[in-house]
């Protein structure tokens, strides 16, 4: 399903940055790789504080904001398709957002709701990791160089909404 695709490449967008090669021996980890060695989960609410307020670029056109009230909003823009759902963040370290996606197709806009969640690691040399797939990964160096203060998303999604004929909230479910 193509908005499947799109979702799976954005989180992958928003999870990948390069990896510097260090001098020193430890062990480490590279894309795809299993989870990093000496890592842990990082704490929930630092987890939060991360996301909340702050836009992602996906890349490739794609944007989403994490509103601190848990709405969550994404839009792109080369797809013409948006979401609009919830984000949270569990007690186990994961960052999930449970959307309704709209898209155009035929003529016509199609919709899916779609449960995506990000496990979250931090090894000891303070860097992050990220992975949507199970604990075993792969998992792939996560930077928040791609978020932004603020809602850079609204302005935009909202102009998406009113282009496929339905009001703000009434993707359906």
């Amino acid at each position: 399903m193509r908005i499947l695709t799109i979702l799976s490449g954005a989180v992958s967008a928003l999870c990948l940055t390069a990896v510097a090669p260090t001098a020193e021996p430890a062990p480490r980890t590279y894309f795809g790789s299993p989870i990093p060695m000496n890592s842990a989960a990082p704490e929930p609410t630092s987890l939060y504080r991360m996301f909340a307020g702050r836009s992602a670029d996906w890349g490739a056109g794609s944007f989403a904001y994490f509103a601190p009230d848990g709405t969550f909003r994404a839009v792109n823009a080369a797809e013409q398709s948006i979401g609009e759902g919830r984000w949270f963040v569990t007690t186990n370290s994961k960052m999930c957002y449970d959307a309704n996606w709209m898209w155009r197709q035929d003529f016509s806009a199609q919709s899916s709701k779609v449960l995506t969640c990000a496990r979250f690691r931090v090894d000891n040399a303070g860097e992050m990791w990220s992975t949507t797939g199970s604990r075993a990964g792969p998992w792939f160096p996560f930077s928040t160089a791609n978020l932004k203060r603020g809602d850079l998303v609204t302005p935009q999604f909202t102009a998406f909404y009113n282009s496929f004929g339905v009001a703000p909230g009434n993707i359906k479910k």
